[in-house]
């Protein structure tokens, strides 16, 4: 995560606080990309594909992040 590595405008935030909040991002990508589904049934397609998009990306990325960062620390 470049932002957590020094790229930061808040030094108060470290690599260590990102990758524990990884499960709730993945959530909130699961919970984008379901809430676009009523969107979709209201008719208004762009907003729901860039929802999709966005909702989708979010958890795969994050789950990324989130499954190949170690349990611990190596010994």
């Amino acid at each position: 995560v470049l932002w957590a590595k020094g790229w930061s405008r808040r030094p108060d935030v470290t690599e260590d606080d990102v990758l524990r909040n990884l499960d709730a991002l993945v959530a909130a990508g699961i919970l984008i990309l379901f809430s676009s589904l009523p969107v979709m049934y209201a008719g208004k397609n762009a907003i729901a594909f860039t929802m999709m998009a966005i909702g989708g990306s979010m958890f795969v990325g994050f789950l990324y992040a989130w499954l190949t960062t170690p349990m611990e620390d190596a010994h």
